[in-house]
């Protein structure tokens, strides 16, 4: 996430985060970037019966994962949605992109080291 050279290479690292968490996918149809992604998915895990009984069920059984679970969730929700409101905006590619997505990618790099620890 580093080092996206261009509009090409982040849809299409976003499509394949949001694909490998996509079986955690709740309903979050308003999620235009990646900090309403993860307050989607905190809101989520903060209030699970209003997500869905699986997050219920989850977290009764393992309620000192929140955090991995949230994480989870929000990297479900990546995407080309996510990135649309940036590319609508902004032609940059190389280094001058990656300065100005910083809003868009260290939400979900934040996500990732969550999971990795």
């Amino acid at each position: 996430m580093e080092k996206m050279a261009d509009e090409a290479t982040s849809v299409a690292l976003f499509d394949v985060m949001g694909q490998y968490f996509s079986g955690s996918q709740l309903n979050a149809a308003s999620c235009k970037d990646s900090s309403a992604a993860l307050a989607f998915a905190k809101t989520c895990v903060a209030n699970p019966e209003n997500a869905s009984r699986d997050l219920t069920a989850v977290l009764t059984v393992v309620p000192e994962q929140r955090a991995r679970i949230t994480s989870i969730i929000a990297l479900s929700l990546a995407g080309e949605t996510l990135l649309n409101s940036f590319f609508s905006h902004s032609d940059a590619v190389g280094p001058l992109m990656r300065r100005k997505m910083a809003p868009w990618t260290a939400p979900m790099l934040e996500q990732i080291h969550c999971l990795r620890n």
